[in-house]
């Protein structure tokens, strides 16, 4: 990932070589500034530019905040990120065109509060409008702009141990997956940007996620059979805009798990929630007993249920703090089932213990 970042100055330069170097004059009028980002010659460095919302700026005659124009000009292709930094309360707005231009504005470009994303194809020759506006008539202070070159990749094939970084303009991305070795599998969409979101489908699959993993990260954990599977990455708002990391991960699940079936009284089972399913146990009772099931787990807030023979009883924290403990009446001789699953969970891998006396 190269980064980038635009000087700001009037319209005056030097050309050393092939290479324009801005000199930087006062803002004095207000008036517009022309921003040059030189992906060959700037590559690989930062130039932190500083300016500032003062009586003097212009004035937005709709709600009385103050803003400063600069116009941009990218001489390459890919996703350019524009941020405002500094003290000021304010907010970016980017639009395609010179705003002194017979032409004027056209569209405007992916923006939230104090970021602006733009993608441009190597064909663009079209200059950039940015506007660094207060969020209303008592925002006032310094402020600085940086630009960034990003790497993106906003579809495609997705494959296990990749991790791939995508940008979403209130508009999902699609990726595929081919499994060729059946087994667990973690599917992670992190954003400091937006509220992710997931959705996977094939081969019988569909689930979705909004916050499986940490925060608003959106996490889906399951079994992957051989096949071809679809993911839309996507925000859990409609006017998400921002960046993702989006990854499938394979997962080793130890041989001493139980992932249910049939389980004996006096067994310790160690198990594990896959993403926010329940797990199913079947208990065989001999004769007329009393049980004492306890559920524990670290990782998320257990409950238990058992069915059978006309009975049908839960627990959500009888146990210690958010643990499940669960004391029958006398059951009969019979078959009973149980369910165990988490009131909260991570949707991820959850590991658990459950005792039957």
């Amino acid at each position: 990932m190269s980064k980038v970042l635009f000087p700001l100055g009037m319209v005056c330069g030097a050309v050393i070589g092939a290479v324009a170097y801005p000199f930087i004059a006062p803002d004095t009028e207000g008036a517009n500034t022309k921003a040059v980002v030189s992906a060959p010659s700037l590559q690989n460095t930062s130039f932190p530019i500083n300016g500032e919302i003062t009586l003097s700026a212009p004035l937005n005659f709709k709600d009385g905040s103050r803003y400063r124009v600069y116009t941009v000009e990218a001489d390459r292709q890919g996703l350019l990120k524009i941020e405002q930094k500094g003290s000021l309360n304010g907010a970016l707005s980017l639009y395609r065109g010179r705003m002194d231009s017979a032409a004027g504005l056209s569209s405007k470009e992916a923006s939230e509060g104090k970021q602006a994303y733009v993608w441009l194809s190597e064909a663009e020759q079209t200059p950039l409008t940015l506007v660094v506006s207060g969020l209303d008539a008592d925002a006032y202070g310094p402020f600085n702009l940086e630009a960034e070159w990003l790497e993106v990749r906003n579809g495609g094939e997705l494959r296990p141990g990749e991790e791939v970084q995508g940008f979403i303009n209130k508009k999902h991305n699609n990726y595929t997956i081919t499994i060729a070795e059946e087994g667990f599998y973690s599917l992670d969409m992190r954003s400091d940007d937006i509220d992710s979101y997931l959705r996977l489908k094939g081969n019988g699959i569909n689930l979705s996620n909004d916050d499986g993993g940490d925060g608003h990260n959106a996490k889906i954990s399951t079994f992957l059979s051989p096949g071809s599977y679809r993911v839309a990455a996507d925000t859990a708002g409609s006017e998400g805009i921002g960046l993702y990391d989006i990854e499938l991960t394979s997962v080793h699940i130890d041989d001493d798990y139980v992932m249910g079936g049939e389980i004996e009284i006096g067994q310790n089972v160690r198990g594990m929630l896959i993403g926010k399913e329940a797990l199913y146990y079947t208990l065989t009772l001999s004769e007329p007993r009393i049980l004492d099931i306890d559920l524990r787990s670290s990782e998320f807030d257990t409950a238990v249920d058992i069915e059978g023979n006309g009975v049908s009883l839960s627990d959500d924290d009888g146990g210690q703090g958010t643990n499940s403990r669960l004391v029958t009446e006398e059951l009969e001789a019979g078959t009973y089932r149980l369910r165990i699953y988490g009131i909260t969970s991570s949707g991820g891998l959850d590991e658990f213990q459950l005792f039957v006396n």
